[in-house]
């Protein structure tokens, strides 16, 4: 099989998105943000394939992945006027289907079909299942980076018409200790225990302890994403505390000398 035609993917996915920036006028924002952010993940996946020395065939399945991976969320957002997997079930089996039911992938070889549908459905997995192959390893690896950069971004850069990600949540000036403690254990927080809005912030916080690869922690190092985060958070001890730790577990990283 020769050279994959990621324009067609390019072109795909951009006339499949304007049909809800066009019909849904009231809701454009959400919908924009969510092509945005495809878009940065699409860039940012790419550059961490770069950084594993990936060939193009690898570049573009990572453009393909980073582009689909959260196609399900126009579809959620249309029918269930939420962003909430809890209310909706899985994003990301949505954009599984989605892209299924269009027989998008028919040209890709069936290897190549399945490292695109199993990244994608397991790019919000608290943890990616064991036993799988090491290509679908390593392309969830990616996407799953890409997006949680993509996160930090977005939550460091004044992105306030995000409100989505919010809902449900308390607005009290707590966060759960819970939360804490999985922290200082090196642990990303369960979604199952963010009550507060605070939460949340801790909730990226945590997407550090998840990162798989050298790139991905450069680029947390080099945009301060942490020491951002934490300002967001109350001044308490507790606080500091966990700042220190997330740094000391990027530098850590950063000098295992891993990819």
């Amino acid at each position: 099989m020769g050279k994959i035609d990621i324009e067609y993917y390019q072109s795909w996915f951009a006339q499949y998105v304007q049909q809800y920036l066009a019909v849904q006028e009231s809701n454009r924002l959400n919908y924009q943000l969510k092509l945005e952010h495809s878009l940065r993940v699409r860039d940012r996946i790419v550059e961490l394939g770069e950084s594993l020395n990936l060939d193009q065939t690898g570049l573009a399945l990572c453009q393909i992945i980073g582009l689909m991976h959260d196609l399900g969320r126009f579809k959620q957002y249309a029918e269930y006027n939420t962003f909430s997997d809890l209310i909706t079930g899985s994003h990301a089996k949505i954009s599984v289907d989605i892209l299924n039911e269009n027989k998008l992938l028919q040209n890709l070889k069936k290897t190549q079909q399945e490292i695109v549908l199993k990244a994608i459905e397991y790019h919000n997995y608290y943890r990616i299942p064991e036993g799988k192959s090491a290509e679908i390893l390593l392309f969830s690896q990616l996407i799953r980076d890409a997006d949680k950069l993509d996160g930090y971004y977005i939550v460091t850069n004044d992105h306030d018409q995000r409100r989505y990600d919010l809902e449900g949540l308390s607005q009290d000036k707590y966060f759960s200790r819970i939360n804490l403690e999985a922290l200082l254990n090196s642990q990303p927080i369960e979604w199952k225990n963010v009550r507060y809005q605070f939460d949340r912030k801790l909730v990226m916080l945590g997407l550090v302890f998840d990162l798989n690869f050298k790139k991905s922690f450069e680029l947390i190092k080099e945009n301060d994403y942490i020491k951002r985060l934490i300002s967001q958070l109350p001044d308490t001890c507790e606080i500091r505390r966990i700042g220190r730790h997330c740094t000391e577990y990027v530098r850590t990283k950063l000098e295992s000398g891993r990819r």
